[in-house]
């Protein structure tokens, strides 16, 4: 039976909110040297699809709960056209359409947003241990395993889900 690692999604999101890094962000800021360097590299060329798919996941899901709302605006060839934007917030948290402005989304139903986007998070990315990866995900294994980085708080149960994931793939 093939090996596999399953992470979850939400491995690969940074939450500065409750200090919490992402996986790859964690790695990249390793100091490494050698075989382990470059584990690290291959790992996160592994991931990092996976990673942009998330940031595009969570945008579509901002763009579908966003408040929108049509303006006049001209078009390439001068003429006025309405046009549906994005309402955003900005720093005084008033509506603009001015993504360079906004500070946030208005959202219409930030509970369905919230709750879709969770589930979402929560969802496995399964990653095959197969000839070309296995190297890769070994290396990054066993760095984590065996950091001697200190961990405190949210990070250190962060930290504690990333190795229980590792583990599976002995």
């Amino acid at each position: 039976m093939a090996k596999v690692l399953t992470l979850k999604n939400y491995f690969l999101i940074d939450n500065p909110a409750i200090q919490v890094e992402s996986l790859q962000a964690w790695l990249a800021k390793q100091m490494l040297h050698g075989k382990a360097s470059r584990a690290r590299t291959r790992f996160l060329r592994i991931i990092a699809e996976r990673a942009e798919e998330l940031d595009k996941e969570r945008l579509r899901l901002l763009d579908e709960y966003a408040v929108k709302k049509k303006v006049k605006e001209k078009g390439k060839d001068g003429k006025e056209k309405e046009v549906e934007k994005i309402v955003f917030l900005d720093k005084d948290n008033k509506e603009t359409t001015n993504k360079q402005e906004a500070k946030e989304y208005k959202m219409r139903d930030q509970e369905a947003y919230q709750k879709e986007y969770l589930a979402y998070l929560g969802e496995d990315y399964v990653i095959d241990v197969t000839p070309a990866t296995k190297d890769a995900i070994y290396g990054v294994r066993d760095m984590l395993i065996n950091t001697e980085q200190e961990f405190s708080g949210v990070m250190a149960a962060r930290y504690d889900e990333w190795v229980t994931a590792m583990e599976v793939i002995k």
